[in-house]
Formats: C-alpha cells, sequence, structure tokens
C-alpha cells in the first residue's frame, strides 16, 4: 500500500514484552486513530513511549480492524540500543511522527540513515533551498 503520513495521530497500547503486532486502544482525546488516516497494509512511522525512560522509534504496518494493529517492522532507534523495546505493563502511547532519519523539504524527501539523535542539521540560507548539510 505504501508509505502513509498523518496529523495528530495518537492511541495507547497496553500490552508488554517485544509483541508484534500490537493492539491499538481508543484515540486520545483531541487526536486521530492512526486507522481515520492510515490505510490497511501502509508504513506509517511511529514512537512508543511508556513514560517510564523506555521508548522505541520505528516504522510499522498498520492493520484496520478491532482492534487496530500496529506490526513494528523497521526500528529507527530506541532506548534499548536500537532494537525492539520488550516494554513492561502498564499503558504506553503510540503515535505517529516524522522521524529525524526522515527530511522534508518542499522540494523533495531526503532520506538518510546515518542521520542520529545527535546530528546537527545546518541549514544555510545562502544556498538554493535543495542543499543543506549535516554535521
Amino acid at each position: 500500500m505504501g508509505h502513509q503520513l498523518g496529523n495528530r495521530l495518537k492511541q495507547t497500547w497496553v500490552g508488554t514484552g517485544v509483541s508484534t503486532p500490537i493492539s491499538l486502544v481508543a484515540a486520545d482525546v483531541g487526536f486521530v486513530s492512526f486507522s481515520a488516516v492510515i490505510t490497511t497494509g501502509s508504513t506509517v512511522d511511529y514512537v512508543i513511549d511508556d513514560g517510564a525512560g523506555n521508548w522505541e522509534v520505528g516504522r510499522g504496518v498498520l492493520t484496520v480492524g478491532s482492534p487496530d494493529t500496529l506490526a513494528r517492522t523497521t526500528i529507527h532507534n530506541s532506548s534499548n540500543a536500537g532494537s525492539l523495546v520488550s516494554f513492561t505493563s502498564g499503558t504506553k502511547t503510540v503515535a505517529g511522527i516524522i522521524p529525524a532519519q526522515k527530511i522534508w523539504t518542499v522540494d523533495n524527501y531526503v532520506e538518510d540513515t546515518a542521520l542520529t539523535d545527535a546530528a546537527t542539521i545546518t541549514i544555510n540560507a545562502q544556498l538554493p533551498r535543495r542543499h543543506f548539510s549535516v554535521t
């Protein structure tokens, strides 16, 4: 189905471990469920955060159903050295994002998997808008 984006995607997950797919609970108040915008079989970038210092940024495949599920297929970064996080019990936030490894410009989409959370992107106003440097 391809890759899809959506604004204000935020739901909860109450599962544990490194289970995949994860079952998504109803959208948080004021937010939108993944299935309201993303179609079955499409990939979407996400962040999972348990509020206790454990987090995961990745790409998953959404399956619309009852409940909707998100398969954790690619991990961009995590509190577990870039691997799937084995979450403990409790409620976790799952939100749709554009991760730091993806850069959008007005004219094109650039993917640089070498970027890390510590990367600094410098945009030089003197250069045409398609040029930038990563330090």
